[in-house]
């Protein structure tokens, strides 16, 4: 909740430095005119300052990709129609069996049994089996896109300065900063449920079983089996989805990325006095980040009727440093008596990425972006 706030005030801060940027850049040329360089030179030059204010990070990048547990785990009872596997449908099942898809004709099996005359096709030479109200992801699954969102992040800078040159308009400064940020971002999938028909090829099989048939893992081998112990492929040719109308809850997979973000950073400031109030200055600085990150996902899974509700809960933690590099323009307004306000805004670039493995996904995290500050200091 301190977070939440905090960022709400900032960005009040934030909202209030705009507004006094477009003070800065309407009245600069006003006060630089007829400016001469006496004016400027300071009676009593300072040699160090020091700074502190509100600060935003935006355009940093979190990213999802990897699987589901329901896909994992096989909880759709279908596997990949490319697989050997074992699949239960609404109207009868295709399973491994005791040759393990080796046998003499390969990816056969002879445990397998339907229902339904009507799934038989004599004509086409075709069986179809259906399962209806089965979740399933577009962006989170094996080789999809993944989801994306970007991440806005708040805080706190300060800053040090120290004077290494000074003329009546130029400056040449050192400048230690610190900045503490803090964001989150949260994603989220909704699985969309669909009717899944498989069609297997039988051209070729007779006589074919009966519907009722009901083929057993070991085949002939099985004393409860009863003939005929006629083989099929355990491959379907043919998979087709159509959307179906689930009831109750969908299936989702949500994530809750917490970032705090801490940085030191170094270089050097070149300063122009535009009049003898308002200065302007650029900083290149490379820093030293360190971010603190948790992550939590949450998946729940069920059926589009309602039925096998499971759900499951990961949490996942990192602590990283790396170096990046930056640079800031702004501007500073004297106050009177050493005091000075200003804003200053730029780009912070860190080529490193985060990865975090939360459970069968992993998260990305980018934390380049630019950066906004309102400051207020006293040179000494």
């Amino acid at each position: 909740m301190c977070k939440r706030y905090l960022l709400i005030q900032l960005k009040v801060s934030m909202a209030s430095a705009v507004v006094f940027l477009m003070l800065f850049l309407f009245t600069a040329p006003l006060w630089a005119q007829n400016t001469s360089l006496q004016e400027l030179r300071p009676e009593n030059p300072k040699k160090a300052w020091f700074s502190i204010g509100p600060v935003l990070r935006g355009g940093m990048n979190v990213k999802v990709t990897g699987s589901s547990y329901a896909k994992t785990l096989g909880m759709d009872g279908l596997g990949s129609p490319n697989t050997y596997d074992d699949r239960t449908y609404d109207n009868g099942y295709v399973r491994r069996d005791s040759s393990g898809g080796g046998g003499i004709e390969p990816n056969t099996t002879w445990n397998w049994g339907y229902n339904d005359p009507a799934q038989y096709d004599a004509v086409a030479g075709t069986l179809s089996f259906q399962r209806q109200g089965v979740p399933r992801y577009r962006a989170l699954t094996d080789g999809g896109a993944g989801r994306e969102d970007e991440m806005l992040g708040a805080g706190l800078q300060a800053a040090l300065g120290l004077a290494l040159k000074q003329s009546p308009r130029w400056t040449a400064n050192l400048e230690v900063g610190f900045q503490g940020i803090w964001g989150e971002s949260k994603l989220r999938e909704n699985a969309a449920y669909v009717t899944v028909t498989d069609v297997y090829n039988v051209a070729g099989i007779a006589p074919f079983p009966t519907a009722g048939h009901r083929g057993t893992y070991d085949g002939p081998f099985d004393p409860a089996a009863t003939p005929p112990y006629t083989i099929i492929n355990n491959l379907p040719s043919q998979r087709t989805e159509t959307p179906f109308a689930g009831t109750g809850e969908p299936s989702s997979i949500a994530f809750h990325v917490d970032q705090g973000l801490y940085q030191i950073s170094l270089g050097p400031q070149i300063g122009y006095a535009a009049s003898n109030r308002l200065r302007l200055h650029v900083t290149p600085k490379i820093s030293l980040n360190v971010w603190d990150i948790q992550v939590e996902r949450t998946e729940a899974f069920q059926f589009g009727d309602g039925t096998v509700r499971t759900s499951w809960i990961d949490t996942a933690d990192k602590l990283k440093a790396a170096f990046g590099l930056s640079g800031v323009a702004g501007a500073d307004l004297d106050l009177g008596k050493g005091w000075f306000t200003g804003i200053f805004g730029g780009y912070e670039w860190v080529p490193d990425k985060t990865k975090i493995n939360v459970g069968p996904n992993t998260v990305s995290l980018d934390t380049s972006g630019w950066v906004a500050a309102v400051q207020v200091g006293r040179s000494f």
